[in-house]
């Protein structure tokens, strides 16, 4: 299995995009900046938040991420989503769900995306599972980028371990 891949489509926050790059950095994840996602080369105010994940973590940009989701299909990438909604699973299903999702794949990416857009209509037909975090309290998420520490983690905990 090859590196998986964290797709970040349209996320506002430079602070969020530099703590996922930290994140996936720690988690040996490759990233994908896409849609309106800040680019993290390009402000040396936020850069000290990912400590130079910007500089050691594989960083591709493809501004559409109907193109990017098509080619990582093309690859044979299983692309998950991470989203609640009535047909999403629970993130701890992931390993129920892995021989059934992975059985033909080269390896996973993982789309996360900001509240206000959510996941875009034309990119969800290619999304293979949808995802979500089980919460306990009253709020129904989280910041983006601790839902995707969360997300990456389980999924590494399922693939590696």
């Amino acid at each position: 299995m090859s590196k998986p891949l964290l797709i970040l489509e349209n996320i506002r926050s430079s602070y969020n995009t530099w703590n996922m790059l930290r994140t996936a950095d720690a988690l040996w994840w490759g990233v994908v900046l896409s849609g309106f996602t800040p680019d993290p080369l390009l402000s040396e105010k936020v850069s000290k938040t990912a400590l130079g994940a910007e500089h050691t973590t594989i960083v591709y940009k493809n501004r559409n991420t109907t193109h990017v989701l098509s080619w990582l299909r093309e690859q044979w990438l299983c692309i998950l989503g991470s989203e609640l909604t009535q047909s999403s699973r629970s993130v701890r299903l992931f390993s129920d769900d892995r021989k059934t999702l992975l059985e033909s794949t080269s390896s996973v990416a993982l789309i996360m995306w900001n509240e206000k857009t959510w996941l875009l209509q034309e990119t969800r037909w290619l999304v293979n599972g949808l995802y979500h975090i089980p919460m306990i309290g009253i709020k129904e998420s989280l910041n983006v980028w601790q839902a995707a520490a969360i997300m990456m983690w389980e999924i590494n905990r399922v693939l590696w371990y």
